[in-house]
């Protein structure tokens, strides 16, 4: 269940540098062992399909609990995203994308954190990855 929990994350917080204007996410970059990783994109619905049908708990914890972090995530057109994205405000932060699993990923930190700590989301500049 934290393997697949970590995925969804990992894909949040690429989409969430994506709607705030960081395009680096739409790249494939050198891993730590010089092999190129996969734009997150492109990686994230597939692992975390394969996870889904790996894993039959997780299956049955989505039949009692219709929730977005017990799905595969989404596709979504990143290519697109990019073309949007902007950096984050108090405003913006938290405004509803459309993406179910994004939203509730928000919606959590929103709820759990401390208000020091939301700065964190939405003060950064733009910064290679």
């Amino acid at each position: 269940m934290v393997k697949f929990l970590d995925k969804i994350d990992a894909f949040c917080e690429a989409l969430h540098e994506l709607l705030a204007g960081n395009t680096d996410v739409t790249v494939e970059k050198p891993n730590p062992y010089g092999r190129l990783a996969p734009v997150p994109f492109q990686y994230y619905p597939a692992k975390t399909r394969d996870l889904f049908t790996s894993f039959k708990y997780i299956r049955s914890l989505q039949q009692r609990h219709n929730h977005p972090f017990l799905q595969p995530v989404p596709a979504v057109d990143y290519k697109e995203l990019s073309k949007t994205g902007r950096p984050h405000t108090l405003k913006s932060f938290g405004k509803p994308t459309g993406i179910d699993v994004y939203d509730a990923w928000i919606k959590t930190i929103r709820t759990h954190s401390k208000k020091e700590e939301l700065r964190h989301y939405y003060r950064k500049t733009l910064r290679k990855i």
